[in-house]
């Protein structure tokens, strides 16, 4: 297959955006951007990107994938990777872009991931866990060796 198909699907809030075929220079990654592009337009801030059926990449396939990701930084959004394939994987861990958008390895966690974003935004710290002080530290009974003078 020398072609990009690109497809999308809704579960709950994320829309999957299926891609099959090489991700490559030329018409390949003008779909890519196309998508994005119109999914942003659309109001769309959470993306995850199922590269399962990707056959091959090369480095422009893999600058578009972060141009997306950037793209939907910007309007705070994010993309997110599911189901990469050992040689697109291993080409991420090369670059370190690995590093930079989040990869499962399975649907389901990429889409619970979102859920997870959403909980430490609106509930960034516990108020109800309580306070650590010195005076609450527990005391131990060890006794002060003396120093040797010199």
């Amino acid at each position: 297959m020398d072609s990009l198909t690109v497809s999308e699907r809704y579960r709950r809030d994320v829309v999957i955006v299926d891609l099959e075929g090489k991700v490559t220079t030329g018409e390949p990654i003008v779909q890519i951007k196309q998508v994005t592009r119109r999914l942003v337009a659309d109001g769309v801030r959470r993306v995850l990107l199922n590269l399962d059926k990707v056959t091959y990449t090369d480095s422009s396939g893999m600058g578009e994938i972060i141009a997306c990701y950037s793209i939907l930084r910007e309007h705070e959004g994010m993309l997110k990777l599911v189901q990469v394939p050992p040689k697109v994987l291993e080409l991420l861990r090369i670059t370190k872009l690995d590093t930079v958008v989040e990869i499962f390895s399975s649907e389901d966690e990429g889409v619970e991931s979102f859920d997870k974003d959403a909980d430490r935004v609106a509930h960034p710290l516990d108020v109800t866990a309580p306070l650590v002080t010195m005076s609450s530290m527990p005391q131990h009974n060890i006794p002060h060796s003396n120093k040797e003078q010199i």
